[in-house]
């Protein structure tokens, strides 16, 4: 592992992203309505989804798959993920602009 992946890992653990990071920023919004469950998107947001379910002691859910096509990426339903009928759900992406993906 060379220094920028060292780095890389450190900045993006869950604990740093608790103490300085967008965890914590997060952590700091009010939200209008509590959210019974959170999830991350694959890979980049699921740190920050821990660290920002660890701030608020709102349960984390792993219910998203990443698949790497040729023509592009798609976030999926794992196949095994638990169903949250009635929940309310928190999504939390490491990067938004629009948000037309994120929506289909």
């Amino acid at each position: 592992m060379d220094r920028s992946q060292a780095v890389s890992q450190e900045f993006m653990s869950p604990e740093k992203m608790m103490k300085v990071g967008p965890g914590k920023i997060l952590a700091s919004i009010k939200l209008e309505k509590s959210p019974d469950v959170l999830s991350g998107i694959p890979k980049a947001a699921l740190p920050i989804a821990d660290a920002y379910s660890r701030l608020t002691k709102i349960p984390q859910v792993e219910i998203f798959d990443k698949v790497d096509g040729e023509a592009k990426r798609a976030v999926i339903p794992k196949k095994n993920a638990p169903k949250g009928e009635g929940k309310k759900l928190l999504i939390i992406d490491d990067l938004i602009t629009k948000g037309n993906s994120k929506i289909e």
